[in-house]
C-alpha cells in the first residue's frame, strides 16, 4: 500500500538503501546479540521488496504474460548465488586487510554495493505506464495501450492506493490463505536448504573454507537453468500451471527426504543440487497463479 502511495521508485529505492545500510553495519558486529538484532532489522528492511516488485509488474503485464518476467526475476535472483559465491571466495583473500576479517569485508562491500544499487533504482526505475517518468520513453498512445490491455482487476496508474473494501475482500478469500499456506510450507524447506547450503557443503568435507564457497555454484546454476527452461515451457503453454507445479513439488519432497536419510556425501550434494533446482523452478508458475 505504501508502494502505491509513494510510487515504486521512491519506495523500492528506500527499501534497497536501508537494506544496504543494515547489511554494511554487519561489518561492525561486536557480539552475538548485535548480530541477532541486525538480522531482524535486515529482514524488516527488505521484506517489502519482492511483493512490491510483483505488485508493480501487475501494472505492466497481463496475468497470462507473468511467467516471463517472473522467470527473469527468479533467474537473476539465483544468479546471485553463482556470483555471490565467487565474490565471497575472492573476498576471502582479503582476510586481515585493514584489521578486518574476511566475513566483515563481505558484509561491508556487499552492503555498499546494495546502497549504490538503491541510488541507481531511484534514478532509472519507471513507476507505471502513465506516470510522468514514463513519458520520457513512451508516447501517449503507447501509455494508453499498455493500460488498456491489462486485466480488469490490474492496478492502474491513477487509481487510489487501496480501498477498504478490496482489503476486506482479500481477507475473506480462502485462496489468499491457500497460497499463503503453500508458500509458507515450501519456504520452510527451501530456505532451510538455500540458507544452510554453505554449512552443508562445508560439513561434507569436499573442501574447507574458503574453497567451499565454490561448491555453492552448481546448485545455483542448476536452479537458473531450470527456471529459464520452466519459463519457456510456461510461455508456450505445454502444461497448465497446476500440472507444471506437481513434478517440481515431488522432486523437492524427494530431495528433502534424501537429505534427511542419506549418509553418502556425494548423494547428499546431488540432493542439494536437485532440491534447489526444483524448489526454485516451482515459483515460475506459482507466482503467476497468485497474481491472476
Amino acid at each position: 500500500m505504501l508502494l502505491k502511495k509513494m510510487t515504486p521508485r521512491l519506495w523500492q529505492s528506500r527499501i534497497i538503501v536501508s537494506w544496504g545500510i543494515v547489511l554494511a553495519c554487519h561489518a561492525a558486529i561486536p557480539n552475538r546479540d548485535t548480530y541477532y538484532a541486525l538480522r531482524f532489522l535486515l529482514g524488516m528492511m527488505e521484506a517489502g521488496l519482492f511483493p512490491g516488485l510483483a505488485a508493480q509488474l501487475c501494472s505492466w503485464y497481463r496475468s497470462d504474460e507473468m511467467s516471463k518476467p517472473i522467470m527473469w526475476m527468479f533467474g537473476w535472483q539465483n544468479c546471485a548465488g553463482v556470483f555471490g559465491s565467487l565474490i565471497a571466495y575472492g573476498i576471502s583473500h582479503m582476510n586481515g586487510l585493514a584489521g578486518l576479517s574476511a566475513w566483515r569485508w563481505v558484509y561491508l562491500l556487499e552492503g555498499l554495493a546494495t546502497i549504490l544499487l538503491g541510488v541507481v533504482v531511484w534514478f532509472v526505475l519507471p513507476d507505471y505506464p502513465k506516470s510522468p517518468r514514463s513519458t520520457t520513453w513512451l508516447s501517449p498512445r503507447e501509455q494508453e495501450y499498455l493500460e488498456a490491455r491489462l486485466s480488469e482487476n490490474a492496478p492502474r496508474t491513477n487509481e487510489h492506493a487501496f480501498s477498504k473494501e478490496e482489503v476486506i475482500t482479500s481477507l475473506k478469500d480462502p485462496r489468499t490463505y491457500g497460497f499463503m499456506f503453500s508458500q509458507l510450507l515450501l519456504n520452510l524447506g527451501g530456505y532451510g536448504l538455500t540458507w544452510w547450503l554453505p554449512t552443508i557443503t562445508t560439513n561434507l568435507g569436499f573442501a574447507g573454507l574458503p574453497r567451499n564457497q565454490l561448491l555453492n555454484i552448481p546448485p545455483a546454476a542448476a536452479a537458473v537453468i531450470a527456471i529459464v527452461i520452466g519459463g519457456l515451457i510456461q510461455q508456450r503453454a505445454y502444461l497448465t500451471r497446476p500440472a507444471f507445479l506437481q513434478p517440481f513439488l515431488a522432486v523437492t519432497t524427494v530431495c528433502f527426504i534424501l537429505l534427511l536419510t542419506l549418509t553418502n556425501r556425494i548423494g547428499i550434494y546431488m540432493a542439494c543440487i536437485f532440491g534447489n533446482l526444483a524448489y526454485s523452478a516451482y515459483f515460475v508458475a506459482f507466482w503467476p497463479c497468485k497474481l491472476l
